[in-house]
């Protein structure tokens, strides 16, 4: 059939314009064909991921490689990134979407697959979309700018940056309240880690000497004017410090290695503290030296020859322990750092760190508050001796170290509460092994010489 209706085209050769006509009718067959089959692969193409991201942010430079990886691991998926800085199409897409899926607040880095959206980047949110991705290539999902969302969908930040809310279209309060629970680890962190962070001994050893010398005026409102400017004074101080270096390591947290650095710092200063322990006073050290402790009993003694006015004298504190502040930065810096970087890696928004910041800076205060109370009231001086110095430097080492190790090589063991629980309690077990072994130690001399004693005596 086919041979028969081209046989007058094989037989003659053609000429003019029945030569063009004939390439025309041929040109359209092709056409066809090539719509027809490309047809079917337009209704087979892959699941699209819609990324929102803008000029500067940080973590949207840290999660577009981490994309381009995912799109290697799932050829089929298709990546629409999307920039909402520059062009208000692209805010107003993601106000859209943010409002088809519940977010309350805007935030970016943000992506929706099918009926799931994330925003922030850390481990938690890319698990989420990696698992989402290789549902949607293999089973297929909804498109999330074009398709209606089912009766129930999830919307996930991972403690990132935006509020998830209950979208309309029937997002429960289980799915949200499910979210939130998973941010819980970082504030668990961020406690714990202030808890420790507190009972440093270099900041323990001059708000004791502090209140010692106070005790000599013989005023109790003195020991608490004194006391609590000094604790407010130094919370600014801090604060002002942590502030600094989330703000550095945000800048930095798209360098690949930043995790690694912060790691690695944990360990050598986790390392020092836990040497103090074994050789106190000798070798490399984060304490406050000798030369230091003098410069500021003078400062104090000063401070206190004179009968001056409370507002004179809240006023020396305050320079005094601002200074005392910054000197011994070196000491106190290890926490702060380590959780800066669980906070960056978090990629919070502002509220959220203004809120874990203000809980850091609380119950940093709460040990040295305590002391402030107890001296206040006990009215005699209270003293850090060099034993409870190491041990303390023994316990907050050891915690360093640990985090060093999980940020490093288990970053996933801080995204859950039982995982945060475990790896503080099993760093504070070990401590408190190493001390009650050391203390057997060396009790047992004394312990083996008192028999022998026993029987002198008797003879």
């Amino acid at each position: 059939m086919v041979q028969s209706v081209m046989a007058p085209f094989t037989r003659r050769r053609l000429r003019g314009p029945r030569r063009a006509y004939c390439a025309s009718f041929l040109l359209t067959l092709a056409s066809l064909a090539a719509a027809f089959t490309a047809a079917p692969l337009a209704a087979d193409e892959g699941p699209t991921l819609y990324y929102f991201w803008q000029q500067g942010c940080p973590h949207c430079e840290a999660m577009a490689p981490w994309l381009n990886t995912l799109a290697t691991e799932y050829p089929a998926l298709q990546i629409s990134k999307i920039e909402v800085g520059r062009t208000p199409e692209g805010l107003d897409l993601l106000r859209e979407l943010s409002a088809k899926y519940g977010i309350t607040r805007l935030g970016v880095p943000a992506v929706f697959l099918g009926h799931r959206a994330w925003v922030g980047f850390n481990p938690t949110v890319t698990a989420g979309i990696r698992l989402a991705a290789a549902e949607c290539v293999t089973d297929g999902c909804i498109d999330a700018l074009s398709d209606p969302l089912p009766e129930r969908q999830l919307v996930d930040d991972g403690g990132a940056a935006g509020d998830a809310g209950a979208a309309a279209s029937g997002a429960g309060a289980d799915d949200v309240d499910r979210d939130r629970f998973e941010s819980m680890p970082l504030y668990a962190a961020t406690a714990l880690i202030a808890l420790l962070d507190g009972i440093n001994p270099c900041s323990l050893w001059v708000l004791t000497f502090l209140l010692g010398m106070v005790v000599h005026t013989g005023s109790r409102r003195k020991m608490l004017l004194v006391g609590s400017v000094f604790l407010v004074t130094t919370a600014l101080i801090y604060g002002l410090f942590i502030v600094g270096v989330v703000q550095a390591m945000a800048l930095l947290s798209f360098v690949p290695w930043i995790r690694v650095v912060v790691a690695l710092l944990a360990f050598a200063m986790g390392a020092v503290n836990v040497k103090e322990f074994f050789v106190f006073g000798r070798g490399p050290s984060l304490s406050v030296s000798a030369a230091q402790k003098r410069r500021f009993g003078d400062r104090v003694r000063r401070l206190f020859a004179s009968d001056r006015s409370p507002l004179a004298l809240a006023g020396g504190t305050a320079l005094l322990a601002a200074g005392i502040a910054l000197v011994e930065l070196p000491c106190t810096a290890g926490f702060p750092v380590i959780w800066s970087g669980l906070v960056v890696d978090a990629g919070v928004t502002l509220a959220a760190f203004a809120g874990l910041l203000a809980l850091y800076l609380v119950i940093y205060l709460i040990d040295e508050a305590v002391i402030v109370g107890a001296a206040t009231i006990a009215f005699r001086r209270l003293s850090m001796t060099e034993t409870r110095g190491r041990r303390l430097k023994l316990i907050g080492g050891v915690v360093m170290i640990a985090l060093g190790g999980a940020m490093l090589v288990a970053p996933a063991l801080l995204e859950t509460l039982a995982g945060t629980a475990i790896l503080f309690g099993g760093a504070i077990a070990l401590a408190v092994a190493v001390i009650v072994v050391e203390s057997r130690i060396k009790r047992r001399p004394d312990a083996r010489s008192a028999p022998g004693r026993s029987r002198r005596s008797r003879r």
